[in-house]
């Protein structure tokens, strides 16, 4: 049995990212439209949109794994991970 650290609703058209944490380190997970339960290695980074929630273009999880990038049609983006 677990226990239910928070429960939290995604409304349509918009995301969810959540860090995981264990011994083996954190991990980013997005949740799409609906309501969710975390637990207590569960943290709820925030609920974004593609309208209202990019500042600077871009959103960055918490655990430093994850972004999530807007760019305008048209434009190309690079990417280099180091992981």
């Amino acid at each position: 049995m677990w226990s239910i650290k928070e429960v939290f609703t995604v409304k349509a058209n918009h995301f969810a990212m959540v860090v995981h944490r264990s011994g083996q380190g954190e991990i980013t997970f997005l949740y799409g439209p609906g309501y969710h339960i975390i637990g207590y290695y569960n943290e709820l980074v925030g609920v974004f949109n593609f309208v209202d929630s990019f500042r600077n273009g871009q959103i960055r999880s918490s655990a430093g794994d994850m972004m999530i990038a807007k760019v305008d049609q048209g434009t190309i983006m690079h990417f280099e991970c180091g992981g």
